[in-house]
């Protein structure tokens, strides 16, 4: 990628990317031999403003790309439905399960191990209890917690926690997060954490207003519309996984090598990743699977695909993974990735992403399937989000600007999965 088109896109998403001591691309070095400096060395690897920094010696460093796992102080994975350590290193020690039925989708003994996230009653609970509390601590967001250093994390009177995601005038964000929670749950995903939009007010009866002088410290206007993502306690990072990192620009199958020997603590984490390619895909998600693919391009450095993996968090008891932060999805992933400068190599991104499974939950495929024979699926989308969120009519003048061929290309990807899952059907049939 060209730094023409990370300026535009820059430009487009109206976010400044800050690299310490670096002021442009250009600038940024990255050491591939054995006498790279005994210093942090930081990779521009995502194109929606936040960076992501690999902090290791030399040595380490070395040792990464030549293992092609993560660095040594990263946190331990979580364990499947609470498994101890010790029985997870029997687990890897046992014959293989069967991971797959009729050569396409993840069995039962895959699927009934996958943590089941959040069931509609518990969402539709935690969203009503949070319109009826008010904010009573404000705290600042970090990458680590909440995002964007316009974003706070947030405490209600009843000791409950979320991420308050501001982002005035550019509400395309809170868009985003908003209409991607409810498609998440259109195509049967728990892990997308729930979205609840929030009239930011100085008056008395506002849910704010025990906190105004924290808001408006915070450059927050009044009579505008925050979110309050679910805050989701003892997550940590998620890696790549190696079959993954192995195929990056393949596909796997059952029949692909060294399948058929991962251990079902892998086979669960792929899982999960079978339905984020689908859902990243139909968003066009410009912040978590794409800026690990604009990196090994940009860099020509392959090793860069493994690793952290953005916004996507994993369980710590439980290993389940969760869809995070989903502002750059639909309302302003659309636009770049549509955009003139950027179409022809963001949908290369997106398409070789889609094509990284020809495995797939059967719910996820039956959903997307449903969706996709819709005549105007997003307008269900819509429809959805304006009967469960009230506020959202505070944003239908802005969000017509965002509209421009929204509708059309939103289908059309539906339809671009459903190809996808029917062409490896066909495979697994034929």
């Amino acid at each position: 990628m060209s730094v023409f088109t990370f300026c535009h896109i820059y430009a487009l998403l109206v976010v400044l990317v800050v690299l310490r001591g670096t002021t442009s691309l250009d600038d940024l070095k990255i050491c591939s031999t054995p006498d790279c400096p005994n210093e942090h060395i930081e990779v521009a690897d995502e194109i929606a403003g936040t960076i992501h920094r690999y902090s290791q010696n030399a040595a380490n460093f070395q040792e990464a790309k030549a293992s092609r796992s993560p660095a040594k102080d990263v946190e331990p994975r979580g364990h499947v439905n609470g498994q101890s350590p010790e029985a997870i290193v029997t687990a890897q020690r046992q014959h293989p399960v069967n991971a797959v039925e009729e050569n396409i989708f993840w069995s039962a003994t895959v699927e009934g191990a996958i943590p089941p996230g959040l069931s509609y009653s518990v969402t539709e609970g935690w969203k009503k209890r949070i319109r009826q509390l008010r904010v009573v601590k404000v705290e600042n967001a970090s990458i680590d917690k909440c995002g964007s250093n316009m974003n706070r994390h947030v405490v209600f009177d009843d000791g409950t926690t979320a991420c308050a995601r501001y982002r005035h005038p550019m509400v395309q964000f809170v868009l985003g997060d908003l209409y991607c929670y409810y498609l998440g749950r259109m195509i049967g995903l728990q892990n997308v954490p729930t979205v609840v939009l929030s009239h930011v007010s100085n008056d008395s009866s506002s849910q704010w207003s025990s906190v105004t002088a924290d808001i408006r410290n915070a450059g927050w206007k009044n009579d505008t519309v925050a979110s309050f993502s679910l805050w989701i306690d003892n997550i940590g990072k998620s890696h790549l996984p190696e079959i993954m990192f192995n195929n990056q620009r393949g596909t796997i199958y059952p029949s692909t090598p060294g399948f058929a020997d991962l251990n079902i603590t892998t086979l669960v984490e792929l899982a999960q990743f079978s339905d984020l390619v689908i859902f990243d895909y139909i968003t066009a998600h410009l912040d978590r699977m794409t800026i690990r693919k604009n990196a090994v391009e940009y860099y020509q450095q392959d090793w860069l695909y493994k690793g952290e993996v953005h916004n996507l968090a994993q369980h710590k008891s439980n290993g389940g993974l969760w869809f995070i932060d989903n502002e750059n999805g639909l309302f302003n992933s659309y636009p770049v990735a549509y955009s003139k400068a950027n179409k022809e190599q963001m949908q290369g991104y997106h398409e070789e992403l889609l094509r990284s499974f020809c495995i797939f939950r059967r719910s996820t495929f039956k959903n997307v399937h449903g969706l996709a024979r819709m005549e105007d699926p997003f307008n269900a989308l819509d429809m959805a989000v304006h009967h469960n969120e009230p506020v959202t009519k505070m944003m239908e003048e802005v969000k017509k600007s965002f509209m421009v061929g929204l509708k059309e290309r939103f289908k059309q990807r539906l339809l671009n999965v459903v190809h996808w899952m029917d062409e490896c059907q066909s495979r697994s049939s034929g």
